[in-house]
């Protein structure tokens, strides 16, 4: 069955309820097609074929086979004595190296690379943010420019370069080095602003720290952090944390 990249990207992201809401109205559009509407299926039972499937239904089943193993004589071809190949055992531990490997693909953990890029979005720039017609007149509208036009390596030698700003300029350049694939060096950077009672951007440090820690695959770090913002009802961040909590 093939699909378009942009549209499996599609279906990745509806399977893990991360769609915006331009992505909903390709969607509902895409649904028409009959190849794209037969590969969400194919995803769908996929899905449920897996999360109905668990560790006690292939233990009951390796049982039942062992039991019918009992009952299989070796092939009629095989010749009797002393020499004879243990056919039976041969099959019997075949089966079972087959069982143990369907249980560990059922058990293989969500994708951390796929939801990452699903739920991860660029912050906008409420700083300094671009006007029609008007060029950045100083480095402070330079740096929030740059991060917002995505020359990211720009802009962080501009944040780097810029002695005020403070929090934003800090938290910006964390979300710059993530564009970067530099997700450890923007951890330690939106750490420290989490522990800050007072920062307004500390909302959004704890989101994307969590997220950093899952493209990192640090995956027991990036769940402790969407707990913590799930249990907070007030936090911006919330449902998004509890839809992502369910993909994992």
């Amino acid at each position: 069955m093939d699909v378009d990249p942009q549209d499996e990207q599609l279906i990745e992201k509806y399977l893990a309820a991360a769609l915006s809401e331009e992505e909903q109205l390709l969607f509902e559009q895409k649904l028409q097609e009959a190849n794209f509407s037969a590969a969400l299926a194919y995803r769908q039972d996929l899905q449920a074929a897996m999360r109905s499937a668990g560790r006690e239904a292939l233990k009951a089943r390796f049982q039942r086979l062992e039991q019918n193993s009992a009952l299989v004589d070796p092939p009629a071809s095989v010749p009797s004595g002393p020499a004879t190949f243990p056919w039976k055992w041969l099959w019997f531990v075949l089966l079972g190296l087959s069982v143990l490997l369907a249980w560990y693909w059922l058990r293989q953990p969500a994708n951390t690379e796929v939801l990452y890029a699903a739920y991860f979005q660029d912050y906008p720039n409420i700083v300094a943010p671009i006007q029609k017609g008007e060029q950045a007149t100083d480095l402070r509208q330079k740096a929030f420019q740059l991060y917002e036009l995505k020359e990211y390596r720009e802009a962080i030698a501009a944040f780097d370069r810029l002695e005020q700003a403070g929090e934003a300029k800090a938290f910006y350049k964390s979300l710059s080095l993530m564009r970067l694939d530099r997700e450890q060096e923007a951890l330690v950077i939106l750490l420290s602003m989490m522990t800050r009672g007072d920062s307004s951007f500390q909302q959004a440090a704890q989101w994307y720290a969590a997220l950093a820690h899952l493209k990192l695959g640090n995956q027991l770090e990036a769940v402790a952090l969407l707990e913590q913002i799930e249990k907070k009802p007030q936090h911006f961040y919330r449902q998004q944390a509890q839809k992502l909590l369910e993909a994992l």
